[in-house]
Formats: structure tokens, C-alpha cells, sequence
């Protein structure tokens, strides 16, 4: 309902142009997504949200089974190997929310690369 610049007082994200109400300082924030690189409002766990694009970025952990190469004896090698990645946290019912756990996919060494579902190595 109000098109507040950032830095002007505000109680509500709403208030702002920028839908983002920093609550500890009341003043309206910066949320950009068309600035290189974007600059925004990333609230944390337990603040208000419009949606997770203004929650903060949180590291979350996937593992997989991936192929790591080749035995002496020509076999598929693998190994569970983790990556992490930095995603925004959920907005649920306008409240930032830690987001989702990552994948962990189970393994077994005693199996085979195939049995365990292996993959390729993701690329980043």
C-alpha cells in the first residue's frame, strides 16, 4: 500500500517499494534483483516474508553415490560423496522458514556402483 523508499521508516514490508521492512532497524531495505550482483533483503528465520527471494540464504548438504573412476580390474568405482549449496529459505504463512534438508542418499560399499544408484558427479 506505499511506495517508501529504502530508508524511510516503515512497519511493514508493505510500506516499502522494495516489500522489505528491515524489523530491527524499521527502516525500508534494499531488494534488488536487477543489480550484478543482485542485492537483497535476505531476512532471517522467524521474520516476515512476501516470498523465500527475501528470506536469507541458508547452506543446505546433498550427498550422493557418485562414479569416482575405474578399478585395476575395470570395475566401476564409486563413493557418497557431499556438496553443499547455498538456497533461499522457505516463506510459509509470510514467515521465513529454514528451507528443506538436503539429499542423502543411502550407501552401501558392499554393493555395486550399479546397485547403489551411482551417478555421475553433479557440475557446478
Amino acid at each position: 500500500t506505499g511506495n517508501k523508499p529504502v530508508g524511510q521508516v516503515c512497519q511493514s514490508d508493505f510500506e516499502c517499494s522494495s516489500l522489505c521492512c528491515n524489523r530491527n532497524s524499521g527502516v525500508c531495505g534494499i531488494h534488488n534483483t536487477l543489480l550484478s550482483p543482485p542485492v537483497l533483503c535476505s531476512k532471517p528465520v522467524g521474520d516476515f516474508c512476501i516470498s523465500k527471494e527475501w528470506c536469507q540464504k541458508q547452506t543446505i548438504t546433498d550427498c550422493y553415490v557418485v562414479y569416482t573412476g575405474t578399478s585395476p580390474s575395470g570395475s566401476a568405482t564409486c563413493a557418497k560423496r557431499c556438496y553443499n549449496r547455498q538456497v533461499y529459505g522457505d516463506c510459509r504463512a509470510g514467515i521465513c522458514v529454514n528451507p528443506a534438508p538436503g539429499i542423502n542418499v543411502p550407501y552401501d560399499p558392499a554393493l555395486s556402483c550399479t546397485e547403489n544408484g551411482a551417478i555421475q558427479p553433479p557440475q557446478f
